[in-house]
């Protein structure tokens, strides 16, 4: 199926294509005067998509003429994709979905299976929350934790400074594993592990591709476990697994208590091996917390779940 995008701002048309690709195969933008000039009408578009979230579009007598004939069909989007969230980009891009599907109901199948291919192709994620004693409960953890076909988050409370020694110390334990500091652009795949910058707010778009925003509220911790997890969740849903660590306070508490029966697994680092117990407490008294271990049981738990020693090869 080919669907074309014409929109007054670049920024905007090309978040309207991010958004469809993750569906649709063939969605090209045009420029105003490649559809003035009828380019798109030359190229078989089955559908044009006039974006009027800037009315200057409207200005074009050559547009206004296409638009008015419907040939090719058209939708109209009036709504300013880049302040969304990523839930908010999603619900977008299903309604469009469904408006393509009544304006060229002989495609609805086609566009049903690549919904469907999409929808599959996603990896599940594991969100690791830590905080004091945290850096040697990741080692652990990671130490007996093959290469898995899931994307992992770490948002470990800690300065600035202390990251890059982060970065080294998971290295050498995810020994498989490919291990990065997030950073806007970078692709959620299978057998990675993403450490959560400071002072920024994550999401996830629906391809799966990470934008960071400065936080507009400043949480209490850095980064905040709870603006984590809900990040994350809202991008895998159903196949997102929450891990809460060693830490002092309740970071963490409030997303698992939210999200109680709606994720695959949460689990918690038991009371015994932590350096400091109160996040994983925390995280038992919501009665969310179904197993809670020392971190070799931890990553055991993960890996009889998704297959122990399997490799994903990139």
């Amino acid at each position: 199926m080919k669907v074309g995008i014409v929109s007054a701002s670049g920024v905007q048309a090309t978040l309207i294509q991010e958004e469809l690709s993750t569906v649709l195969a063939n969605v090209r933008v045009f420029s105003i005067p490649e559809v003035e000039s009828g380019l798109a009408r030359t190229t078989n578009q089955h559908l044009m998509i006039y974006d009027i979230s800037d009315p200057s579009l409207l200005e074009s007598e050559d547009l206004n003429e296409q638009m008015d004939s419907n040939e090719p069909p058209c939708l109209f989007n009036e709504t300013d994709l880049y302040p969304m969230s990523p839930e908010q980009r999603i619900a977008w891009r299903n309604r469009m979905i469904e408006e393509m599907k009544k304006l060229a109901p002989d495609l609805a199948d086609e566009i049903k299976q690549a919904n469907d291919r999409f929808a599959a192709s996603k990896v599940d994620t594991l969100v690791i929350g830590s905080s004091s004693g945290g850096p040697l409960a990741l080692k652990e953890f990671f130490s007996n934790l093959p290469r898995l076909n899931i994307a992992i988050f770490i948002a470990q409370h800690m300065p600035e400074a202390a990251f890059g020694l982060l970065l080294r110390q998971v290295k050498e334990a995810a020994k498989d594993w490919d291990v990065e500091i997030g950073y806007h652009g970078q692709k959620v795949v299978g057998g990675k592990v993403i450490l959560i910058p400071r002072d920024v707010t994550l999401n996830i778009s629906p391809n799966a591709i990470i934008e960071f925003k400065p936080n507009v509220t400043p949480p209490e911790f850095h980064p905040s476990i709870n603006q984590a997890i809900r990040s994350v969740h809202a991008y895998s849903k159903e196949r997102t697994n929450i891990l809460i660590l060693t830490g002092m306070g309740e970071d963490g508490a409030a997303a698992v208590r939210d999200l109680k029966g709606k994720v695959k697994s949460i689990m918690a680092q038991d009371h015994a091996s932590c350096a400091s117990s109160s996040m994983p407490d925390a995280a038992r008294e919501t009665n969310a917390v179904q197993f809670s271990g020392p971190p070799s049981e931890l990553a055991r738990k993960v890996s009889e779940a998704y297959g122990f020693g399997v490799v994903l090869l990139n």
